[in-house]
């Protein structure tokens, strides 16, 4: 297995220093266009990364340098799957490559990124991982079998694939980076993963992805005073991110800002945590992220109701002060449900009596209910929902415990744990204040 020993990271980032204008694994295109090629590298890192919002942006510039790049065009394809002429533009893009002579490298991501705008996420991922392991120096083929064999919920394989890559080619920043993805979402974060996150973001230096990695992995090994100054760091370079995109809004901006308002709930820091949230409900996100936009208000209109769920004395004052904070999402009924649900579990833990108790936990459960029953949403709508119904099941149980105890984990058994590959470096579902220090200082 590969391991990064702490004392090697300084000596790794030596080797070499990727700059924000240079993809750190381009493929090589048809196009005689250099701008078309390097944007459209550009535009598939940051598709693997997860920024949406500079992929595209790096997507359209290549096309406007040379409008015949048919990965470009795949890729806003890939991103933009649910605007209203997606079936035209796949169209007229299976036209161009029928008359397109691509190189070897180009035909693997058309074909695989066109499975993935079909979501045949397995077939992509079998697509590049067949590649990687056939030819061992393609290292951006298996950097894309890392990222989807994770999000297929292959997480074992995807460790395992990145180790191997990684015994390789040591340096590499993609690499590194997706090896501490990997265990992003484990109850337990390893020092390899610690530290491979930590040279990706030195190696990436003005990548606020891969500094918002490190930042997360630092919050769920409990060190957090780091946690803090590395989410802050990184809401900085995503903001110098959106300036240079054109100044709106990006998701990586709001998870930037949605962690580190978690990670200083967490440490006590109360007063600035109510500040940034307050902060990140003012952002505009531009019409075509309607889905981040949505995140964002949900996530931070309920951040001080979640923050409560692990606090070990709840009052009726501090829930009502939340309640407040909360609103009523614009009129959305199942954010109202969400927040109600919340309320209710947080109420019966400061109920005057049991019969109250069980009142508000019977409530609480009918709003769970009533999330349950309600429509699946797309995208990061999904992503929504899940983690609503998540933070209400723990809400819910933690309310249980507190009223009928908990010696054999009854209540909490049957919660499963924060759900997978539901959305990339958001923060935790339910902020804990009981998180303690742990492992490498």
């Amino acid at each position: 297995m590969f391991h990064v020993e702490q004392s090697l990271v300084a000596a790794t980032c030596l080797v070499w220093v990727a700059a924000a204008t240079e993809p750190c694994n381009p493929i090589v295109l048809s196009t005689e266009n250099e701008t078309a090629a390097l944007e459209c590298n550009l535009g598939l890192q940051d598709t693997l990364l997860g920024e949406r919002e500079c992929a595209v942006y790096h997507y359209q510039k290549a096309l406007t340098a040379d409008d015949t790049c048919a990965l470009a065009r795949c890729g806003l394809i890939l991103l933009e799957h649910h605007t209203p002429d997606h079936t035209q533009r796949l169209d007229e893009l299976q036209q161009l490559i029928s008359t397109y002579t691509p190189t070897p490298a180009e035909a693997l991501f058309i074909n695989s990124l066109l499975k993935l705008a079909c979501n045949e996420v397995n077939g992509a991922a079998a697509d590049f991982r067949q590649q990687a392991e056939q030819h061992r120096n393609d290292v951006a083929a298996a950097c894309w079998a890392v990222s989807l064999l994770q999000i297929g919920g292959k997480t074992d394989e995807a460790r395992a694939l990145a180790d191997a890559f990684l015994q390789l080619h040591p340096s590499e920043p993609m690499l590194l980076y997706l090896r501490g993805a990997v265990e992003e979402t484990s109850d337990e974060v390893s020092d390899t993963a610690l530290h491979c996150a930590q040279a990706a973001a030195i190696l990436m230096r003005d990548c606020a992805t891969a500094e918002l990695l490190y930042a997360k992995l630092l919050y769920k090994r409990g060190l957090l005073t780091q946690g803090c100054i590395h989410f802050h760091m990184a809401r900085k370079l995503a903001q110098k991110e959106m300036q240079a995109i054109g100044g709106t809004a990006t998701y990586t901006y709001l998870n930037t800002g949605l962690g580190e308002a978690s990670v200083l709930l967490t440490a006590g820091r109360t007063t600035e945590a109510r500040q940034l949230r307050r902060a990140m409900n003012a952002e505009k996100f531009p019409a075509y992220s309607e889905d981040a936009a949505i995140l964002r208000q949900w996530e931070t209109a309920t951040l001080p109701l979640r923050s409560l769920v692990f606090e070990p004395k709840v009052t009726r004052a501090t829930i009502q002060s939340a309640v407040a904070a909360a609103g009523d999402g614009n009129g959305d009924q199942v954010f109202q449900e969400y927040a109600q649900c919340l309320t209710e579990a947080l109420y019966a833990r400061c109920a005057s009596n049991k019969f109250e108790a069980e009142s508000n936990i019977a409530n609480a459960k009918l709003c769970l209910k009533h999330l349950e029953d309600a429509p699946h949403r797309t995208d990061l709508n999904a992503v929504v929902l899940q983690r609503a119904k998540h933070a209400c099941r723990i809400a819910i149980a933690t309310a249980q415990t507190q009223l009928y105890g908990d010696t054999h984990g009854t209540w909490y058994g049957g919660i499963d744990k924060e759900p997978d590959a539901i959305g990339r470096l958001l923060p935790p579902i339910v902020p804990d204040r009981a998180i303690v220090p742990r492992g490498t200082k």
